[in-house]
């Protein structure tokens, strides 16, 4: 019961954090479409496209071993 509290805990932070940065993003992506820098995204989003492929692959591998590392790390 203390691990589901503990996931919930995590959770709660993720939606205080991503109510924290809903604003400053949505105001950063106005500022990239007004000043016609939407080409600044491109290095992050292809980075981003290529994170689930590396956990993927490594999954893939051990995920038994990836998983207990995991909670053993958090």
């Amino acid at each position: 019961a203390h691990h589901f509290y503990e996931v919930k805990k995590l959770f709660l932070l993720n939606y205080f954090v991503l109510l924290l940065t809903l604003i400053p993003s949505i105001y950063y992506l106005f500022y990239l479409k007004r000043h016609k820098r939407f080409w600044r995204l491109v290095q992050p989003f292809k980075i981003g496209m290529l994170v689930p492929i590396v956990f993927g692959f490594f999954m893939l591998v051990g995920f038994d071993r990836l998983f207990i590392l995991f909670h053993e790390t958090f």
